[in-house]
């Protein structure tokens, strides 16, 4: 505490300005009491805070992404899905790599072909 129950703190910069010269930027913070306790408490706070988050571990424990449930859509869903794969039974020429489906995708996006 200095002179009047006020806390100074000060910071010294170096500055590189060429080679070889360098200059001093200093900054001071003066504190009260009052101050210097908010500052702490909302530090602490916002640290303790942080801590106690308990991170998702895995994306297979956060669900949120999967929006909300609907069984009815789901159900939809995976009769559309069923379709396709019935209707390619057991054709592997039927199918198409990753880069094959990303050339295609271009292409279409390229001659406009794809929805809005």
């Amino acid at each position: 505490m200095v002179g009047n129950h006020y806390l100074q703190l000060t910071r010294s910069t170096r500055i590189i300005k060429g080679k070889g010269e360098f200059a001093v930027s200093q900054t001071t913070v003066s504190l009260s009491p009052d101050e210097l306790e908010v500052l702490v408490r909302r530090v602490v706070r916002e640290e303790l805070t942080r801590l106690l988050r308990s991170p998702v571990r895995s994306i297979l424990e956060d669900w949120r992404q999967e929006g909300p449930d609907d069984p009815a859509e789901d159900e939809l869903l995976l009769s559309e899905a069923l379709a396709v794969l019935q209707g390619y039974g057991d054709k592997p020429e039927a199918w198409m790599n990753w880069e094959d489906f990303e050339a295609e995708l271009d292409r279409a996006e390229m001659a406009g072909e794809l929805p809005d």
